[in-house]
């Protein structure tokens, strides 16, 4: 029988690398979100 018992020091890296990307999601996902606001509001203001 085989014991898959990830090492800790991997999958405390894994784990990083994922937050980081989920984040990085997030933060380009809002500024896509708020970029046709800002357009608009620049174009309101004209």
């Amino acid at each position: 029988m085989q014991s898959h018992v990830a090492r800790p020091r991997a999958n405390k890296r894994g784990r990083i690398v994922w937050f980081v990307v989920l984040w990085s999601l997030g933060v380009g996902g809002t500024f896509l979100l708020a970029l046709p606001f800002e357009i608009l509001m620049r174009l309101a203001m004209r």
